[in-house]
C-alpha cells in the first residue's frame, strides 16, 4: 500500500535488474554503494554512490544494481499538493541525499518529519540531464552481469554465472 511518502532501503549482494515499468508515484533514488544503471528509453545510464535520481510519475524505466550495491528509494504520491520536477534526471543537492539517508536510519516519527521536509525541498529541486548513455551491453566491471540477466529473460541463456535472475522489486513491500 502506498502512503504519501514511502521509503525503502535495498542492499543487494548479487546483481539484479528490474523489469521495465511505469510507477504511479514519483520516485527518488539515492545511490549509496556500488554501481547501478537506469534505463530510460533505449539508453542505459550509470549510477554511482552519491547520485540522486528523480523519476517523475509515469516514467517508463528499468533499474539495475551491480553486485554489492545499496540504494534508498522514496515513493512520492501524486496526492501530495506539491509541484514536483517533471523531468527525469539527477539532482545535485547534498542536503537531499543526506536527509534521505538519515530518514532511513531514524525511528518512524523522526523519519516522517525528515521525509516531509525532504518532499518540500524536492519540489524546489531542478533535475540535470543524465550522463551520456553507456555502451550496452557492458562486458566488464560491476555491471557486467546485468546484460546476462536481460539476455536470459529474452531466452538467450549464457553460461551460468553467480547472478540473481529474479526481477528487482521496485514497489513498496
Amino acid at each position: 500500500m502506498y502512503l504519501p511518502l514511502t521509503l525503502q532501503q535495498q542492499r543487494l549482494t548479487l546483481a539484479r535488474l528490474s523489469a521495465r515499468q511505469r510507477l504511479v508515484t514519483g520516485t527518488l533514488i539515492g545511490w549509496e554503494e556500488g554501481q547501478g544503471v537506469v534505463r530510460l528509453g533505449k539508453g542505459y545510464h550509470s549510477l554511482k554512490a552519491g547520485d540522486l535520481l528523480w523519476l517523475p510519475a509515469d516514467t517508463l524505466f528499468a533499474l539495475g544494481a551491480g553486485s554489492d550495491s545499496a540504494f534508498s528509494q522514496l515513493w512520492v504520491s501524486a496526492r501530495l499538493p506539491l509541484a514536483l520536477p517533471n523531468r527525469a534526471g539527477l539532482i545535485s543537492d547534498p542536503w537531499l541525499l543526506d536527509t534521505l539517508k538519515r530518514a532511513g536510519q531514524a525511528n518512524q516519527q523522526q523519519s516522517a518529519l525528515l521525509l516531509s521536509a525532504l518532499a518540500g525541498e524536492l519540489a524546489k529541486a531542478r533535475t540535470q540531464p543524465l550522463a551520456k548513455a553507456l555502451d550496452w551491453p557492458v562486458t566488464s566491471g560491476p555491471l557486467a552481469d546485468l546484460p546476462l540477466i536481460e539476455a536470459g529473460r529474452q531466452g538467450q541463456h549464457q553460461q551460468q554465472r553467480d547472478i540473481d535472475p529474479r526481477p528487482l522489486a521496485l514497489i513498496p513491500a
